[in-house]
């Protein structure tokens, strides 16, 4: 039986690159432990986008407000790639924020 194969230190660094250069395609996948289905109030809240310019999303400590939520919502906003299930607010020309 092989040893198991360990990749190199140049492969292990480009994954991490691209993790951290493309970490909004993470968030609300379709499928697996961290689906989109388990965020109801934060899909909701991005529906809300689109009818409001101003909104709250009140929770509690650790639920994803700032990263999963504003940074979110604002890194879609400004670089102009929706998803393709999102119903948030959309721009057909480029923002400044």
């Amino acid at each position: 039986m092989n040893p198991p194969t360990v990749p190199s230190r140049t492969a292990i660094e480009g994954e991490l690159r691209r993790r951290t250069e493309h970490k909004i395609e993470q968030f609300y996948p379709d499928t697996g432990p961290l689906r989109r289905k388990l965020y109801v109030k934060h899909l909701q809240f991005f529906e809300a986008c689109a009818s409001f310019t101003e909104l709250c999303f009140m929770a509690a400590n650790r639920l994803g407000k700032s990263e999963g939520v504003r940074a979110y919502e604002m890194t879609l906003l400004l670089t102009g790639k929706y998803p393709p299930c999102g119903k948030g607010r959309r721009f057909i020309r480029p923002i400044s924020a």
